[in-house]
């Protein structure tokens, strides 16, 4: 009963805040559409043809036609399946290898800690695009999935940290050294007591991290190192169409928009976690 009325006052929280309300909805919108497409559009998003290349918006094209005559409302809609797969897929597998990396750093401490920490320090020392542009030059293939890995990878570091000094200020608080004492197994220690006591920052940062994966994602694919064409995708479609923003500013700003809303959508949701489930650090981002 007392953690299910910590749960109800935790979405009491998370709602009372208009701007938050609309994050979600603006989340919910674009997952919408990216599990809808097919009945959304009656386009083929791959589907050249030439005859209708750049386009004006029109009742038939609502935002017009690329350059090889493509629908770009659809492209755009597929774009956003592109994104979110991405960002969710990303940030799952660096979650889970950062919090790995954080757990046994923290709890084992010395030569362990020490090692790790450095390594992750020299990591967190590059920005992570530019860690997520070496890392794509060198590993991408130009697929979904190897975007995935390479942004995984990029952002496990913040995890790692964010985990490390977690763990080192649980271990030495009173139940840990309890355990100690009364012989616990290291395993049970870190799966019932570290792990759950660490799942509402790592929550935190997980929603926050999924609108800079996005953004992320968008930046590799403006700059041909992300998917390949023809994949639907926001960067790819602002890549291609900012030469012609005079002439069909449509084109290229659509996708901007969308970039920016969905990435201001997570942002403002992970704050609202944050406040939901840490009232001491509410107010303070």
């Amino acid at each position: 009963m007392k953690h299910q009325s910590r749960f109800t006052y935790s979405l009491k929280v998370l709602f009372s805040r208009k701007l938050v309300v609309f994050a979600v909805c603006l989340v919910v919108l674009f997952v919408l559409i990216a599990v809808f497409i097919p009945v959304l559009s009656p386009y083929d998003p791959y589907k050249t043809d030439m005859t209708s290349s750049l386009l004006k918006p029109s009742s038939e094209h609502w935002l017009g036609t690329d350059k090889l005559g493509r629908d770009v409302l659809t492209r755009l809609m597929y774009g956003t399946r592109t994104s979110l797969c991405i960002g969710v897929l990303s940030v799952f597998l660096s979650s889970i290898l950062g919090v790995a990396i954080g757990l046994i750093s923290g709890f084992y401490g010395g030569i362990v800690n020490t090692v790790l920490s450095r390594i992750v320090d020299a990591l967190l020392a590059i920005p992570n695009i530019m860690f997520a542009m070496a890392l794509s030059i060198m590993f991408s293939s130009g697929s979904i999935l190897g975007l995935v890995l390479v942004l995984g990878i990029s952002t496990v570091p913040t995890y790692a940290r964010l985990l490390t000094a977690q763990v080192l200020q649980i271990k030495n608080s009173d139940f840990m050294t309890a355990e100690k004492v009364l012989g616990i197994s290291n395993k049970k220690k870190i799966m019932s007591h570290l792990l759950p006591n660490c799942i509402s920052p790592i929550l935190v940062v997980l929603t926050a991290n999924i609108g800079f994966t996005i953004l992320a994602e968008s930046s590799l694919n403006f700059l041909g190192l992300g998917v390949s064409a023809p994949v639907a995708s926001w960067g790819g479609m602002v890549s291609e169409a900012y030469t012609l923003l005079l002439s069909r500013p449509v084109y290229a700003m659509a996708p901007g928009i969308c970039i920016m809303l969905l990435v201001f959508g997570f942002n403002i949701l992970g704050d609202g976690i944050r406040d939901a489930i840490d009232p001491r650090l509410r107010g303070t981002l």
